[in-house]
């Protein structure tokens, strides 16, 4: 998609999101990383190698984060103390609140959920990409496009 600013010195608000939007149309198979990720890993070489497949949503939830740390732990044996869970939890929790790009995806993935349950809820101040991560998710779960202009609405009602 091409796009050519209406004003000579700037994009619109709107046409930068709709920019970023672009991407989240496509199926992950399409991407060269991800191409060249399962290219990687069906390498002969890498099985070989005693590594641990960190699954990314590890990053995104407490529940997931352990499990992939007790992965870690059986297959590096690099002993990990669960005793200490009470810790790890915390440390977590306050590595998400300055991570601002995760921090966002969370709040979306609650909004969907709401929203799956019939629920609204206020949209919380976004990135530009993140907004059309958010647009994106809503447009698959009602399954027709949604357009809006610069303002980012700050309701849930606004975009359905």
């Amino acid at each position: 998609m091409h796009y050519t600013a209406h004003n000579k010195d700037r994009f619109t608000k709107k046409e930068i999101r709709d920019w970023y939007r672009q991407p989240f149309y496509n199926k992950l198979e399409s991407f060269f990383m991800y191409k060249e990720h399962k290219n990687f890993e069906s390498n002969q070489w890498f099985n070989k190698q005693n590594v641990y497949r960190f699954n990314f949503d590890g990053f995104y939830s407490w529940t997931s984060f352990k499990q992939e740390l007790i992965g870690i732990d059986k297959t590096l044996s690099i002993g990990v103390d669960f005793t200490r869970e009470d810790e790890m939890i915390d440390l977590f929790e306050k590595s998400i609140e300055k991570d601002t790009i995760i921090s966002q995806v969370i709040k979306i993935k609650k909004i969907i959920e709401r929203l799956q349950q019939g629920q609204h809820s206020p949209v919380p101040q976004l990135n530009v990409v993140c907004e059309a991560f958010l647009l994106i998710e809503i447009e698959r779960l009602r399954n027709s496009k949604i357009d809006i202009g610069d303002v980012f609405p700050v309701s849930t009602q606004e975009l359905v």
